[in-house]
């Protein structure tokens, strides 16, 4: 059976939380073309810098030489990083690579040129091309230390605050969910519907850690009361409710007779009661004589 609740309280909810999402869709939305800009326009940037040390690179003739320029972001105002790289950590390594390694430069926060080499490694010069690969690397080398890298890399990149005017998210979503999860089990109070739910979480109990929040293990909730931040419950075994025939013995009552003697209720926080319910809701009407499985579990 399907829960009904009630239509004013729950309806509200389901408009607000509607109107909240199609605000956080469209601002994310702006969000996504601003920061796609200023990412392009980064782009556009470095390809510039990759275009022009590529020009310097280009009577160069190494297997794997790739040029890389991407922003500074721990020091955005000192422009950018070109880091050119032969079968280091980019690409793989050619037939005729006699080392990989890679070198990078960028501006310091003293406005100097930083330069850095990694560690050369996997020499194999015993071919005639490889030992020529050797002598491109030098003349590489040459041509990067010869580069005005003050120059060149001291690029102004785009600002932020430039082009992002909205942030991703909205803060302080209301948990709509839980709300209108609320108002469901509230509408169950002061009638015989139970909801189906995994056991509450117990680390004090070594014996039912393995049971607690297991859909394998669940039983069946009365919810009796609410109080704000808790609701008060009853539980009953899923034995009981789903087999009532084999379980109540020659006991001469009802299924709904015993759930009125039994309904002894605690107190549970909400969150924690929400989390342990099987989602969408799993009811079954105890009102009317004995349950029938077949009929009664959603």
């Amino acid at each position: 059976m399907k829960v009904i609740v009630r239509a004013n309280r729950r309806d509200e909810l389901l408009q607000q939380k509607q109107e909240w999402d199609d605000r956080q869709t469209a601002q994310k939305a702006q969000y996504d073309e601003e920061y796609g800009n200023l990412k392009s326009k980064e782009k556009e940037i470095c390809d510039s810098v990759t275009a022009e040390v590529s020009s310097y690179l280009s009577g160069i003739n190494l297997e794997g030489l790739i040029v890389r320029t991407e922003p500074t972001y721990f020091n955005r105002d000192k422009g950018v990083e070109v880091t050119v790289d032969c079968n280091d950590r980019f690409g793989g390594r050619g037939e005729n690579t006699a080392l990989r390694w890679s070198w990078t430069v960028k501006i310091d926060s003293d406005g100097t040129p930083k330069k850095k080499t990694s560690p050369w490694s996997g020499l194999e010069a015993t071919t005639e091309a490889q030992i020529g690969q050797l002598k491109e690397t030098v003349s590489a080398l040459e041509i990067l230390n010869s580069i005005d890298w003050n120059q060149l890399l001291n690029v102004e990149l785009p600002q932020w605050e430039e082009y992002i005017t909205v942030s991703e998210r909205i803060p302080n979503r209301p948990n709509f969910e839980s709300d209108i999860f609320d108002e469901e089990l509230k509408a169950l109070i002061g009638t015989n519907i139970l909801v189906k739910g995994m056991f509450r979480p117990d680390e004090s109990n070594r014996y039912s850690k393995h049971t607690s929040m297991n859909k394998k293990y669940y039983q069946y909730y009365m919810v009796i009361k609410d109080s704000g931040s808790q609701y008060t419950v009853a539980d009953f075994s899923s034995n009981a409710i789903e087999k009532w025939e084999e379980y109540k013995g020659s006991r001469n009552m009802t299924l709904s007779e015993y759930i009125d003697k039994n309904a002894h209720g605690y107190r549970i926080r909400k969150d924690t009661f929400q989390q342990m319910l099987f989602k969408p809701l799993e009811t079954v009407d105890v009102s009317e004589g004995d349950f029938n499985p077949a009929e009664g579990i959603e």
